[in-house]
């Protein structure tokens, strides 16, 4: 596409039916009466989640190790009177599957027992450097900083005094959990660690970044432009997306870094992270390097460029973005593109995206994606379409937008009936009855009791229940780049 077909380049060029009203009194009798509902509601999900924890308290001792670990998982995110002595006897359990994921509950109960016991574990060289150090590694991560004392230091240490690449996934483990709490006061020895000539390993170097940058204020901007100029792609991506949250000022050397890693960097992570850089720094000639992503880039170059469009360039691109999504001819790009849209929806684009939404010959990623952004524009509209799509979809990635876009569209909540094929019951639907979990849907969470129950018989297991509320609402696998998550890890905390 030429630019001057591109309405978007064009674009970046130099300027040349009513609700009845209700008497006031009544107005705020309804919102009383609705704030009592919502309260009474939100009171009886805790309670449900209390009633998920002491009924999984009982599987502590089931069978299967599996069970038995998850079980562990859930009871920990709130514990109940007494319950630390179990988890502390299932943590030496013969069962790895049992065992491992014991530990990363201990971290979750975060009592100085449970922290002393994730302690010694990993003092133990040989442990530290297995299965059962990756997972307590990841425990003692979660624990509150205020909880570890100097346990968290101390295992920095040792980790820098033995051998980098026997416990490279203890390490990764555990900076992945501690990157869940914003504050780190371990400050000195993650720098230590980052510092270490012999820490060669880009993604450990990478991950390091990601606590230190937001804690550590001693760092220089000499180190941070050889970084950006030099470092391995983890550390730049890791100080580039600081950068695109962080207050801090940007010069005119910077920016014309920037630009330049924007427009020709190595990879399409980079250069997208360069992009949202600039876009939160406003620098108005990354006009011209969105326009270039969204003709050449890769799915996630368009998001981030329709972003930078709408950010920098205002309502004007609001107009010039619907008929170049319109005119899209990559599902991928188109979908990306879509979902980049931050902005109200002008009528040509929000009929598009009904249009893509309900056209069966597209791929899902797309049509989800067109029922998403319509959703965001006219809710009635796209009631049916989101449906349609929650129930079809084959990316489940797409599941926890489409479930959170279900909530707000429909009152009351939408019939599972309606949402998945083959009737009502979730449990061959994990991945759905996670995103509905999420989106705090209510027979969703009733399944999780009801499935609990049920396994008082002994041919039915508890397993799809436990693991779908402590996927939802306790404890996922870590997410961000594949290759710095331990296999371990996904495999203790993966929703399947």
């Amino acid at each position: 596409m030429n630019e001057r077909s591109d309405p978007i380049a064009a674009a970046t060029r130099p300027p040349a039916g009513r609700a009845a009203a209700l008497p006031h009194g009544l107005q705020l009798g309804l919102r009383a009466f609705l704030l009592v509902l919502a309260c009474g509601f939100a009171h009886a999900q805790d309670r449900l989640a209390d009633l998920v924890v002491v009924d999984s308290r009982k599987f502590l001792q089931h069978a299967d190790p599996v069970v038995r670990g998850e079980a562990a998982l859930v009871v920990a995110s709130a514990p109940p009177f007494g319950v630390q002595s179990e988890l502390l006897a299932l943590a030496i359990d013969p069962e790895p599957a049992a065992r491992q994921r014991a530990l990363i509950a201990l971290g979750l109960l975060g009592t100085p027992a449970a922290v002393q016991f994730l302690g010694n574990v990993l003092t133990d060289t040989g442990t530290r450097g297995a299965a059962d150090g990756t997972a307590a590694a990841f425990g003692l991560g979660l624990v509150p900083s205020d909880r570890t004392t100097t346990v968290v230091t101390q295992l920095l240490s040792a980790i820098a005094q033995s051998s980098w690449k026997r416990q490279r996934d203890t390490l990764l483990a555990l900076l992945l959990a501690m990157e869940r709490q914003t504050q780190r006061p371990e400050t000195s020895a993650l720098r230590r660690l980052f510092d270490d000539d012999s820490n060669r390993d880009p993604l450990v170097r990478g991950q390091l970044l990601r606590l230190l940058l937001p804690n550590d204020p001693s760092f220089e901007d000499k180190q941070l432009r050889k970084l950006l100029d030099r470092g391995s792609d983890p550390e730049r991506t890791a100080l580039l997306q600081w950068l695109a949250r962080d207050g801090r000022g940007l010069d005119g050397d910077w920016l014309a870094a920037l630009s330049q890693l924007a427009g020709n960097g190595d990879t399409a992570e980079l250069r997208t992270a360069a992009l949202a850089v600039l876009t939160r720094a406003r620098h108005l000639p990354a006009l011209d390097l969105a326009v270039r992503a969204l003709r050449d880039g890769t799915p996630g170059e368009c998001a981030q460029a329709m972003r930078s469009l709408l950010a920098i360039g205002g309502a004007g691109m609001l107009r010039a973005a619907a008929p170049r999504i319109a005119q899209e001819r990559d599902p991928a790009r188109q979908a990306a593109m879509l979902a980049g849209f931050d902005a109200p929806l002008p009528n040509e684009l929000a009929s598009t995206c009904a249009k893509l939404a309900a056209e069966t010959s597209q791929p899902w990623p797309l049509r989800s994606a067109a029922a998403l952004a319509l959703a965001r524009r006219d809710g009635d509209r796209a009631a049916a379409l989101l449906r349609d799509a929650f129930r079809g979809t084959t990316d489940d990635a797409a599941l926890p937008a489409l479930a959170m876009a279900l909530r707000r569209t429909h009152e009351p909540p939408v019939d599972l009936q309606r949402l998945l094929d083959g009737g009502a019951d979730l449990r061959p639907h994990p991945s759905r009855w996670v995103a509905l979990l999420t989106a705090e849907h209510p027979e969703a969470r009733r399944q999780v009791l009801a499935g609990l129950q049920a396994a008082a018989r002994p041919e039915v297991s508890p397993l799809p229940a436990l693991r779908a509320f402590r996927t939802a609402l306790v404890l996922a696998a870590p997410g961000g780049r594949p290759d710095t998550v331990p296999q371990l890890l996904r495999d203790l905390l993966g929703s399947r």
